[in-house]
């Protein structure tokens, strides 16, 4: 039963982050920044459909899904394309691997669920390391300096 817990919380984390990245594609002024959070809901709405599919299967309650429409009253200006990058995107995403890698973890009685687990693990971490390289090409990751030992 906890593995199906896992299953309910992860559809919830990919409702949260799906909601999350619509409202700030609203903010997003650089185009291929843009197209890389779509490609990224992508990949969340597969997951989310893999999901909700066995959830039916074993006749479990689904959780609520997000508003398919989200208002802003924000200015578009007041938001930059960094902030959305570090402060929601990529943090999100870090999350999301642990999350993923947990349940994978979690899930030892059933091997077809972790085997759903795993794939969701395994896309998030590729869609991590092109944010990060995206992230450096703009100048947008913080890379922390090094530092010499004596």
């Amino acid at each position: 039963m906890r593995q199906f817990i896992s299953g309910i919380i992860l559809i919830n984390l990919r409702y949260d982050h799906l909601q999350l990245t619509k409202i700030f594609q609203e903010f997003i002024h650089d185009s291929d920044f843009n197209w890389s959070v779509k490609y990224g809901d992508n990949i969340i709405n597969k997951q989310i459909k893999i999901l909700i599919e066995l959830e039916n299967k074993f006749e479990i309650l689904l959780p609520e899904k997000p508003p398919a429409v989200q208002e802003t009253k924000v200015a578009p200006e007041a938001v930059t394309d960094q902030f959305i990058y570090l402060d929601k995107l990529y943090k999100g995403i870090q999350d999301s691997v642990d999350y993923h890698l947990r349940f994978v973890v979690e899930t030892t009685r059933n091997d077809n669920l972790r085997q759903v687990f795993l794939d969701c693990y395994n896309e998030e971490v590729m869609i991590f390391n092109l944010t990060t390289t995206y992230g450096k090409t703009k100048g947008w990751t913080h890379i922390p300096p090094s530092y010499i030992t004596q």
